[in-house]
């Protein structure tokens, strides 16, 4: 039974999924972590991210290499979302993980991210009939999509995002009095 591994690197937090494929077509989940490291901070605030956030997330990715490794994952697929496809030196970023782990990530669009999203929801929900509207609210972005009888009729991706508005509204909580 084939191992994979999987790595998001989103806006807001880098996520790895060690799964695999059982008999009845089911994912059986054999490892996951999540690291609330922000990407968006350094993108949406200065359009590229700082060598100590490079430093970190190469960090991170080594770990989670290894962590993946332990697991016996045979296949490792990374993805970079909002942030990463938006940050100007992204491909600094891209350069250094694959010469420091040998893994390579691709900065992927919003709709290849509607795209991948349909086929984890698809596992667990049968679009294949009926009208459904999908949206994925992410740390970079949200992804709208809607399908009917299983078909994409609409994948949009939107600059409108929790790191974002965080950043435009920032709040402090009232103490209570």
């Amino acid at each position: 039974m084939k191992i994979i591994g999987a790595i998001d690197i989103g806006s807001n937090a880098v996520r790895i999924i060690c799964a695999h494929l059982t008999p009845d077509r089911r994912i059986k989940l054999v490892a996951f972590v999540r690291a609330p490291l922000r990407l968006g901070l350094d993108v949406f605030k200065f359009g590229y991210l700082q060598e100590s956030t490079i430093c970190n997330y190469v960090e991170l990715i080594e770990i989670f290499q290894k962590t993946l490794s332990q697991n016996k994952c045979e296949e490792i697929q990374a993805f970079g979302t909002s942030a990463f496809r938006e940050a100007d030196n992204a491909d600094e970023l891209i350069s250094k993980i694959e010469k420091i782990t040998r893994i390579q990530v691709e900065a992927i669009s919003g709709g290849k991210e509607a795209g991948l999203l349909h086929k984890t929801v698809n596992q667990v929900v049968a679009l294949q009939s009926g009208s459904f509207l999908m949206a994925d609210l992410g740390g970079g972005s949200v992804e709208i999509t809607i399908f009917k009888n299983g078909e994409i009729q609409f994948a949009e991706s939107f600059r409108m995002e929790t790191v974002r508005l965080l950043q435009m509204f920032p709040h402090t909580p009232q103490r209570e009095k």
